[in-house]
């Protein structure tokens, strides 16, 4: 089993870490501002990966969000490279859409191009 330790890492942003005994999985940072959540960052270790542990961090880090919070949404901006689907199925999978009121934006960090997507869950 996991445990999941809530820190503050600033006045606006906490952070969610997934461990078991001396060994990170990943974590996640978001920030609450009125009855609204966003998610900034969800990160699984790279040799962890593959075992739907994202899933689990997810579902963890909208748990604390939902027991520590009055919200209604929780939205984010996923960020994939170009040709691949698997963090975007990662949020559709746990009940996200897309924002098609907004048009998708690109990023690119000199080795690679990433296609910015607007997502959201309502509570």
């Amino acid at each position: 089993m996991y445990n999941f330790v809530l820190n503050k890492v600033s006045n606006h942003v906490n952070k969610v870490t997934m461990l078991n005994f001396n060994n990170i999985y990943g974590h996640s940072t978001f920030s609450v501002h009125k009855r609204k959540a966003v998610i900034h960052f969800l990160f699984i270790n790279k040799k962890y990966r593959g075992n739907d542990l994202g899933s689990v961090l997810l579902q963890n880090t909208e748990k604390i969000l939902f027991q520590n919070n009055n919200i209604n949404k929780i939205s984010l901006l996923a960020h994939e490279k170009q040709g691949s689907s698997g963090l975007i199925d990662l949020y559709l999978k746990n009940g996200y859409f897309e924002n098609f009121n907004t048009n998708n934006e690109y990023y690119d960090d000199g080795i690679d191009i990433y296609t910015l997507i607007p997502m959201y869950k309502l509570i």
